[in-house]
């Protein structure tokens, strides 16, 4: 296993962790989405370690701006996201989840298809939100197939 050195971060992690804190009425989010891109190696390892020891606000912050990242990057954590037992962070994780998919042009870098399991989910969560606010996700639903 890698040792990672918190001394290494681009900055982009630190940021993000306290942006991921603040309340959603004191935050905008353009610089987070700046600071997502910026993210290398070690702000991965530093965010994706940081994920279990933060409260339900932090991980629902993290879970929306994530959609914003690059695909490659950001799948893991959203995944686990999608699995979280809080709902609103789940749904958050579907809508960028699908969000990201939705956005991807015909140029990009080939990105695996999702796992059934993570399909299903997205099914699931339209299910328990009623549809409600799930525009993103019923879309990307109706270009897979069964």
């Amino acid at each position: 296993m890698e040792n990672y050195d918190p001394k290494k971060s681009t900055g982009a992690f630190e940021y993000l962790n306290e942006y991921f804190f603040l309340p959603t009425e004191e935050s905008s989010p353009d610089g987070a989405f700046d600071w997502i891109w910026m993210m290398h190696d070690e702000d991965w390892h530093l965010l994706t370690e940081a994920w279990q020891n933060r409260p339900p606000e932090w991980r629902e912050s993290c879970a929306y701006i994530l959609g914003q990242g690059s695909v490659e990057d950001s799948l893991p954590l959203l995944r686990q996201a999608l699995f979280d037992e809080n709902i609103d962070v789940a749904l958050h994780a579907a809508d960028s989840i699908a969000s990201q998919r939705l956005d991807l042009d015909e140029e990009a870098p080939e990105i695996p298809d999702l796992e059934d399991e993570i399909v299903s989910r997205l099914r699931d969560l339209v299910v328990i939100s009623g549809g409600k606010h799930m525009e993103e996700v019923i879309a990307f639903l109706e270009t897979q197939t069964e």
